[in-house]
Order: structure tokens, then sequence, then C-alpha cells
């Protein structure tokens, strides 16, 4: 598949040049360079369209997890009462694509490529979320995706920087890789709905398979309407 350049991915996302190289310089968007001009997966162009339709504020990563949280588990203390009762009372009457949206900052999201040993490494210091939990037959069950785990991806947390995790594990950065690592700050922030059904649907929302981003919608609008 052709790559797209920098022209090419304003056009698709609607916003300016400059601000295609914002993205790659604040870590949203990966790119490679080539004789200095930056090119881009059109998987990744698309799976940022995806998340930017809808103009509005988008949730801290704190406030994030305070939602997913109260999803889980109807309480949280993540954040003071107030905004605790705020929250409950917007999450009521939310549709998961809007969820989806607002919560896109709970994690920072990087794609690598990485063989069966690494990615058994991987899995061995991960927490798994999306893809990686459905690899469990009662999650797949619940989420209506019995058999369509595909053995080379993988998909998980790690609390800390991207630093921390290769020096720990070396690893190639590809924005068509398999392997998607979701970076968040802090342990505390996960801690609370890390591995519920809330936090997996919503990670299978940003999968590039439209079976599974369904599943994930089909099952976080659920637990919405029966919060």
């Amino acid at each position: 598949m052709d790559l797209y350049t920098t022209a090419m991915a304003s056009e698709v996302l609607g916003i300016t040049p400059a601000a295609v190289r914002r993205l790659v310089d604040n870590g949203r968007l990966q790119a490679t360079k080539m004789a200095g001009t930056l090119l881009f997966e059109p998987a990744s162009i698309h799976r940022l369209q995806r998340c930017s339709r809808a103009p509005g504020r988008i949730w801290s990563p704190r406030t994030a997890w305070a939602a997913l949280e109260i999803l889980h588990n109807h309480q949280t203390e993540l954040i003071d009462q107030p905004r605790r009762s705020r929250l409950t009372r917007q999450l009521r009457s939310m549709e998961a694509a809007e969820l989806h949206r607002l919560a896109r900052n709970h994690s920072h999201v990087r794609r690598f490529s990485a063989g069966p040993r690494i990615r058994s490494s991987l899995a061995d210091i991960l927490t798994p979320t999306g893809v990686s939990s459905i690899v469990q037959d009662t999650v797949a069950d619940r989420f209506g995706l019995a058999g369509v785990l595909e053995e080379d991806r993988l998909e998980g947390y790690w609390a800390g920087s991207l630093e921390s995790l290769l020096d720990r594990i070396p690893i190639a950065g590809d924005e068509a890789g398999g392997v998607l690592v979701r970076f968040v700050d802090s342990p505390d922030l996960i801690s609370g709905a890390v591995g519920s059904d809330a936090v997996i649907a919503l990670d299978l929302m940003d999968s590039d398979d439209i079976r599974e981003r369904w599943a994930g919608r089909d099952t976080l609008q659920k637990i919405i309407d029966n919060d």
C-alpha cells in the first residue's frame, strides 16, 4: 500500500500540513522520514480521523479513567465528589461513540513490530486489553468475538514512558505493526478499571477490524445504558 505524504494526510484529516507535523511532534501520529519527507501509513491517518470527527474539548486522562471506573463499579476516587456527580449524570445519557471521543486521552498509543519471542516477553509485562483480552474464551463470548483473534497481534497497557519500556524490551516502532502499547503516566489511573469490560470495549473501538470496533461499541453502549 502506498504511503501518504504530509499533504495527503492533511487533506484526509481536514487540517493544515503544519498541524499534521505538530501531531508527529507531540507523539499522536507516527511517521517515517525518507529523504527529508514525512510519510504515513494510511491506516494510522484513518484511525486518527475516526477519533477526530467531532469538535469539542477532550477529557483529561484522569477524568477519562474516572468515567471508566464509574462504569465499572459505580464509584471512583480519581476526582472529587462534585465532579464525580456531574460525570455520573453525564454518562447516563451518553452514546458510546461520544464516550470514545471524549476519553481518547486515556492512553497514549504506540504501535510496534515484534516477532513471537518479543511478543511473548511483552505479554509478560503488559496488562492486556482490547484484542489481547478476547484471547480468553469467556471474554470473547461476552463480546461476540470468539475465534477472531490473530496470533500476531498484542495489545496492553504500560504504566510509564516509552523509554522505560524500551529499556526493558527493545522493539521497533511501526505504524503498521501488530503490537499496540497503551502508555499511561501513572499506575493509579488504571488500577481501578483496567481489565474491565468497559475498558476492553473502549479499546476495541480503536481496532482496524470493523467487527471488533462494532463489538466494542455495542458492548460499551450496553454498559452505559445499564449503569
